[in-house]
């Protein structure tokens, strides 16, 4: 299932990822935000009550599928929340290395680490997931937002005001950006199958090997 958010309307639309219908849609508390991360369960589409409290504004979260961790990025508190995917319980607040409003996180499961993207700091913040600390600070530049993480060819992709920052996650630096028509909102890496597939690159819209970045403008 796809799960699409209408902030402006207060609803989550659920989008069958496979015949690209719209199949149901979510309620989402109206007024201002109440800073909780609310839980959907994706067999029912139900959202699950209580909501479990973040900090200040949480953005883009990430799940650690290993771990069923949920990483949530604090937009004004500087914070990344540390959610228990099985008991929906907070189990840390990781605040030392984090930049200015945090946007996003994204998690490489083989490396475990969490790549968070600070907006306010022009930087992406390497979170050791075990150790739940910060243990890198990447300067991207260009009020980083989205983050895609690809963990076959460890490479990071952060979307940036002038098009999309690829970081090399064995070196921590950035090494290419990809200039995109508009800023871009949001980055989203898929497996495709495509014959002749052969090279470990990857670049927006292009398949190269079986992995392909989309990016949302």
């Amino acid at each position: 299932m796809v799960y699409i958010f209408l902030h402006d309307e207060d609803r989550i639309l659920v989008m069958d990822g496979e015949t690209e219908v719209i199949v149901d849609q979510l309620p989402l508390p109206a007024g201002s935000p109440d800073h909780d991360s609310s839980i959907i369960r994706g067999w029912t589409n139900t959202r699950l009550f209580p909501d479990v409290p973040a900090g200040h504004e949480p953005g883009l979260a990430a799940i650690h599928p290993e771990t069923n961790l949920i990483y949530v990025p604090n937009f004004k508190s500087n914070s990344v929340t540390v959610i228990d995917g099985g008991t929906n319980a907070v189990v840390a607040t990781i605040t030392e290395g984090i930049g200015d409003n945090p946007y996003a996180a994204g998690v490489d499961s083989f490396a475990n680490l969490v790549y968070v993207s600070n907006s306010g700091s022009d930087s992406v913040s390497v979170i050791d997931a075990a150790r739940r600390a910060v243990v890198e600070t990447i300067p991207v530049g260009g009020c980083p937002k989205a983050i895609a993480v690809n963990t076959r060819t460890n490479r990071i992709y952060v979307a940036v005001m002038n098009g999309v920052v690829v970081i090399d996650g064995e070196m921590y630096e950035v090494v290419n950006t990809i200039e995109t028509a508009a800023a871009p909102n949001d980055l989203i890496l898929y497996e495709i199958s495509k014959p002749g597939c052969t090279s470990n690159e990857v670049y927006p819209g292009f398949c190269r090997d079986s992995y392909t970045v989309a990016v949302v403008l």
